[in-house]
C-alpha cells in the first residue's frame, strides 16, 4: 500500500564482467539470478514468491541481465543499458553503476574491482501485475559486488 518498502535478496547470482578501465565503453556484464534463491527472511513467504502466482520458479528458474551498450560514462559512474529477461519476457533495463575502485586484494592476491549499482523497473512490464496497486509496481534493484580478475 506504499507505507514501506519490502526488502529481499537473491542468494545465488552468477555474474561475469568484461571490464577494461581504459575502454569502459566496451565493458560487458551478464548476471544470471537463480530465482529460487529468493530470501525474504521468512521461508513461508519465500515459498509463496517461488510459486506460480509470483516468480514461478518451476517454469522460469532464472532471470538474466545482459548489457547491450555502455552509456553515460562520467568519472566512476557508468550506465549499463541492457536487457532483463524475467518470467520469459525481455525488456530494456538500465543499470546505474558506480565503480568503487580496484586493487590487488590482500586476502586473495588477485586484482579485484568493487562496485555498487541500482536500477528501477516495473514488474508489470514483465507480466507480473497481480495485486497492483495494493502491492507496488516499481521494483528497485540494489547490487553491491566485487569481481576478481582471472
Amino acid at each position: 500500500m506504499g507505507f514501506s518498502k519490502f526488502v529481499g535478496r537473491f542468494n545465488e547470482v552468477d555474474a561475469t564482467l568484461d571490464f577494461d578501465a581504459k575502454n569502459i565503453g566496451a565493458s560487458r556484464l551478464e548476471a544470471v539470478i537463480n530465482m529460487a534463491s529468493v530470501d525474504v527472511n521468512n521461508e513461508s513467504f519465500a515459498a509463496t514468491l517461488r510459486g506460480s502466482q509470483w516468480f514461478n520458479t518451476a517454469q522460469f528458474p532464472q532471470a538474466v541481465f545482459k548489457t547491450v551498450q555502455v552509456v553515460n560514462i562520467s568519472g566512476n559512474n557508468v550506465d549499463f543499458a541492457g536487457e532483463l529477461t524475467f518470467l520469459g519476457t525481455t525488456r530494456p533495463v538500465t543499470l546505474s553503476v558506480h565503480f568503487n575502485g580496484g586493487a590487488t586484494n590482500l586476502l586473495t592476491y588477485k586484482y579485484t574491482i568493487g562496485f555498487a549499482a541500482s536500477s528501477l523497473f516495473k514488474r508489470s512490464d514483465f507480466g507480473l501485475d497481480n495485486h497492483i496497486p495494493l502491492i507496488g509496481d516499481e521494483i528497485e534493484i540494489e547490487v553491491h559486488a566485487e569481481f576478481m580478475k582471472n
